[in-house]
């Protein structure tokens, strides 16, 4: 049975076949994690082990501020047995998963089978602040494909800019 004091605080899906699930906790589940930080997990729900899906976050002094902002992550699809996870993180993203560089603003991310990497990246290869989805209903349901081949994510200008880009 699981460790009641390694609960998540959420489950956000399940695989097709039930056999694992999708986990939001502020919680330290596997290794790597951090304590008092959102941070997504795939949980096997036959071996009851947990897999961290989000990097180290990037911390966050907001102007005056002492202490960094808890860091915010949403899921955005997954793949049918999980082996894929789309999810974005505000209010900064996390560090570069190729380049463990710090990433200035809200940022998407494609996990796949172990490996994450930036996604709000524009066709010349420019990383922009992104959140998932399409701006214009603000919904993060089904931003990725079935396949995982496609993700919907849109830009971020800023507050005077009031028109975004959809990718």
């Amino acid at each position: 049975p699981a460790n009641p004091s390694l609960s998540p605080d959420r489950e956000l899906a399940f695989s097709a076949n039930r056999d694992k699930t999708v986990e939001i906790s502020t919680r330290a589940l596997a290794p790597g994690g951090l304590e008092e930080h959102n941070q997504i997990y795939v949980r096997d729900l036959s071996t009851e082990t947990y897999e961290l899906v989000t990097p180290k976050p990037t911390p966050v002094f907001p102007p005056g501020a002492f202490f960094p902002r808890q860091l915010e992550v949403r899921l955005g699809g997954t793949s049918p047995d999980l082996s894929q996870i789309l999810w974005d993180a505000f209010p900064n993203g996390v560090a570069d998963p190729q380049t463990d560089d710090a990433v200035a603003g809200p940022s998407v991310y494609l996990w796949d089978e172990g490996e994450t990497r930036l996604v709000s990246v524009l066709p010349d290869g420019t990383p922009v602040a992104a959140a998932i989805g399409s701006y214009s209903d603000g919904s993060a349901d089904r931003a990725l494909s079935a396949d995982g081949n496609r993700a919907v994510f849109h830009t971020l200008g800023s507050p005077e800019e009031a028109a975004s880009d959809i990718y």
